[in-house]
């Protein structure tokens, strides 16, 4: 895997955050796309510290990172904890792909069916390896931008300055919890990404590895801020009357040549959803075969996983459920895993370099 396409798989991941955008909606509204830029900001920082991490354990992952650290059996549990928030993440991913699919594309088929189909595809995926992500990442971006740039075009008939406004009316507590929640899906998220790191080819990729998830964030972003400020222009108040307010709004195209756009766009939008959750699934098989010593053994350990994904469906009976769960606890889950856990690691890892260094009369660069 080269410098390009990890920066690519890393743009691709945060575009699959799309149907994210709903949730943020939920929080302070009209205002999600102030929240947004907010938390790219603070997502630098956090891929910084993944960044730390990652050049202080140049040729580990974060399975081998945790038991250099806390010692092998201390470090195979941080390690499940981790995998833990991997597992939600591509759970939730997998749920609202299944639940989209089945709500607005085949509205007559049960999501379970989808689902199950979805999961499988994510098995084929992760046994093709990491080559299948890096080969379809930069067209997949690109792409992308292009279609929402269209419609972007197609939309600006309907759309309206006056729904940007209010601003400033929420209180401090919603804005927190708004940029808390648009920090962990999906900047946070980009934990998982360090399962990759060891592939990249090149030994200077891997000492400027914040520059490469800076580029990735930077790369993929925009895809989201144009989709939040899409919907908001157009939608206005009517932004949390809809499932899937960024589908919705395609809908709204009314020109003949371009009658049932919604279709291509809903087909896009679920590759997308497919790449992020794929490239989950596959790093959560890696890291379980890392865990347990049985790279020989990987199509077994993807059964595994599958499985656990179809399971942890039921966590949540209803999407009334769902939307609690999210809004109200995913968030600092995620945070203090996929953010407290990194920093905590690494500064033990800078204390133990130290001591090892006075240790030895040398000294720590």
């Amino acid at each position: 895997m080269t410098k390009r396409q990890f920066i690519f798989i890393i743009a691709c991941f945060i575009q699959g955050s799309a149907l994210y955008t709903m949730y943020y909606y939920h929080t302070i509204g009209n205002e999600a796309w102030i929240s947004l830029i907010c938390s790219i900001l603070i997502g630098m920082l956090v891929v910084y510290l993944y960044s730390a991490l990652c050049q202080a354990h140049p040729s580990s992952c974060l399975v081998k990172i945790n038991e250099e650290v806390y010692g092998k059996i201390p470090g195979k549990i941080i390690s499940f904890l981790y995998i833990y928030t991997f597992i939600v993440s591509c759970s939730m991913t997998m749920r609202e792909s299944g639940q989209f699919v089945a709500g607005d594309l085949l509205m007559e088929t049960n999501w379970i069916y989808i689902l199950v189909v979805f999961v499988l595809a994510c098995a084929w995926a992760s046994n093709a390896g990491v080559r299948y992500f890096a080969s379809v990442s930069t067209f997949t971006c690109i792409s992308m931008y292009f279609f929402t740039l269209l419609l972007f075009l197609l939309l600006l008939p309907q759309i309206e300055l006056k729904h940007l406004l209010p601003i400033g009316e929420h209180s401090g507590s919603e804005y927190v919890k708004s940029i808390s929640l648009c920090t962990a899906m999906p900047f946070s998220e980009l934990a998982v990404l360090m399962i990759l790191v060891p592939e990249l080819r090149d030994d200077k990729a891997k000492k400027g590895i914040w520059k490469q998830f800076v580029l990735g964030i930077l790369a993929g972003s925009p895809f989201l801020i144009i989709t939040v400020l899409r919907d908001t222009l157009v939608l206005g108040p009517l932004l949390n009357t809809f499932s899937y307010p960024s589908y919705e709004v395609i809908r709204l195209i009314n020109y003949k040549m371009f009658s049932h756009i919604e279709s291509l766009y809903g087909a896009f939008l679920i590759f997308l959803l497919f790449f992020k959750s794929a490239i989950i699934f596959y790093c959560i098989t890696k890291a379980f075969t890392q865990i347990f010593d049985c790279q020989k053994n990987i199509v077994f350990t993807a059964f595994t996983v599958g499985l656990t994904m179809l399971c942890t469906q039921q966590l949540c009976t209803s999407n009334i459920a769902l939307l609690e769960f999210v809004l109200n606890r995913i968030p600092y889950i995620l945070l203090i895993v996929q953010v407290g856990l990194p920093l905590i690691t690494l500064m033990i890892s800078k204390i133990k370099n130290m001591v090892k260094c006075k240790a030895g009369g040398v000294k720590c660069g």
